[in-house]
């Protein structure tokens, strides 16, 4: 009989193979999401339970996203499963098998809002046997499909020639959105908000069990050619940032790296920045590089003399994020105390940490030159490694700081990676 493996959310199969490992679905997880299923559990659509990774579906959709998977993308799928359904159904017409009748199929937005409808785990799970109606008959088809029996949109759907399969309510649901890659499947169902808590399980302990697979080979986290070098003007930036994903966005950490600096930066300083660029540029690398430049008179430079030359798909550049809570900020110069903007003109990396630390003054910017090129005066708040030694040696996520403005530069950095590798995934 051999040993299956799955991909299951809220305990629906979405992928499966036998006697093997199947696709590799480990890039979905991180390390603490190993665990072990009990058997008999939901969550494991087979029921047999073991060592598996679960995660739930919010977690695990950050990451698909981070791989370049998007609804956008998924709107081209659909439209290209309803052309080949479509082309079907006119070939089965001119046979004249009688199984090919003209449809109209649900439009993208019609399809999603159908799945939107839908929360896996509150579908019927229970088999539904032959002996309590006769099999193929229309009670018996009926009693499998459950909610979706006297939905007309459940027919207008691509699979209607290959779905409509199942032995439960759950698992018709499952046979209608199958035409689609599981990826695609877990991103979709994110449409309904109450499918985010859904635990997404890939139970892979009976197929270690049975001798098909060693345990060694079920591995999470990002692989190689998915993760993003953040380059970064210096080794406080790349200490910052690290803690914060470590910190603050532990379910795609491992997604990011940085320049060891453990003895000094590489590159630091934008113009070896800007150097940096060209170099890589020329020797067409292949990893994935976000230039990151603070927010700053420098930083808005080095950021126009980059893209003075296109970059390659898997290169992005950027600043640190303006943001509202900068226009109004302390500032002192040769007229005194005063406040002024500083976005594009002095917001470094440590201006976007909690600076009400015990013991230091209130932070000030202290403006330092013109900077002809970006017509704009540069400055640097003052006391910056105290501020960052207090974030470095102090945070504890369950404290009272104010993560706000560093969350938005992760924010920021999260949404270029992933917008590039949406570019990456549609070539």
């Amino acid at each position: 009989m051999g040993t299956a493996i799955t991909l299951d959310v809220g305990g629906m199969s979405i992928a499966w193979a036998k006697n093997g490992i199947g696709p590799d679905f480990g890039e979905l997880y991180i390390e603490a999401n190993r665990t072990m299923v009990p058997e008999g559990t939901e969550i494991d659509a087979d029921g047999f339970g073991g060592a598996a990774f679960v995660a739930p579906l919010r977690d695990v959709v950050a990451r698909i996203a981070l791989l370049g998977h998007s609804i956008a993308a998924l709107e081209g799928i659909y439209e290209a499963a309803a052309v080949e359904e479509a082309d079907t159904r006119a070939y089965l017409n001119e046979s004249n098998s009688g199984s090919g009748q003209p449809i109209d199929l649900l439009s993208f937005g019609a399809f999603k809002a159908f799945v939107a409808e839908v929360t896996v785990m509150d579908l019927d799970n229970t088999f539904v046997h032959d002996t309590h109606h006769e099999y193929g008959s229309r009670e018996y088809d009926a009693a499998v499909r459950g909610r979706f029996a006297d939905d007309p949109r459940a027919e207008r759907i691509p699979t209607t020639l290959s779905g409509g399969e199942g032995w439960s309510e759950r698992s018709h649901f499952a046979s209608l959105i199958s035409f689609l890659d599981p990826y695609s499947q877990l991103l979709l169902l994110t449409q309904n908000p109450k499918n985010l808590d859904a635990p997404v399980t890939w139970c892979y302990g009976p197929l270690v069990e049975a001798g098909w697979a060693e345990e060694d080979a079920f591995q999470p986290h990002a692989r190689r050619s998915d993760r993003f070098l953040i380059a970064t003007e210096g080794s406080s930036d790349v200490h910052i940032l690290r803690h914060a994903f470590a910190n603050l966005r532990p379910g795609i950490a491992d997604f990011f790296h940085f320049f060891d600096v453990s003895e000094s930066h590489p590159f630091s300083g934008v113009g070896n920045m800007v150097r940096f660029s060209e170099g890589l540029a020329k020797i067409d690398v292949l990893n994935r590089v976000v230039f990151l430049l603070d927010n700053d008179a420098e930083g808005a430079d080095g950021l126009r003399r980059i893209l003075e030359k296109p970059l390659r798909p898997n290169m992005r550049a950027m600043t640190l994020p303006s943001l509202p809570q900068f226009e109004r900020f302390a500032t002192i110069g040769p007229e005194g105390l005063g406040e002024a903007d500083i976005n594009g003109r002095a917001a470094a990396i440590e201006c976007y940490l909690d600076l009400r630390v015990a013991g230091l003054p209130d932070p000030v910017v202290r403006w330092s030159g013109y900077k002809e090129m970006s017509g704009a005066y540069q400055g640097a708040l003052e006391r910056k490694e105290r501020f960052a030694r207090a974030f470095l040696d102090e945070f504890d996520p369950k404290s009272v700081q104010d993560t706000r403005n560093i969350e938005a530069v992760l924010d920021a950095i999260v949404a270029e990676c992933t917008d590039m590798a949406e570019v990456l995934t549609s070539k």
